[in-house]
């Protein structure tokens, strides 16, 4: 039985680039979009945190995710029941 339900959460990531670019370049790098799917264990007013596994009482691979960042977010199953 899942006391956590599991989600799916598209996000816009932050990026880096250690190379030498011209300017115009920089300015033409789209914005890193991530998907994240993983059992929702904690949420505060600014970030949701996803496991991706879970154990009795242990979790394990831990994200957190700034909510201002998030562009989508699905519940995929709750208590054992798909919802997809």
């Amino acid at each position: 039985m899942y006391k956590y339900p599991i989600v799916s959460v598209s996000w816009k990531d932050s990026g880096i680039i250690n190379d030498w670019v011209t300017i115009e370049d920089i300015l033409d790098n789209p914005i890193p979009i991530c998907h994240t799917v993983g059992h929702l264990i904690g949420e505060s007013e600014e970030t949701l945190i996803l496991a991706s596994t879970i154990e009795s009482k242990d979790a394990r691979h831990l994200m957190f995710i700034i909510k201002a960042n998030i562009i989508s977010r699905q519940i995929l199953r709750v208590r054992g029941k798909p919802l997809v």
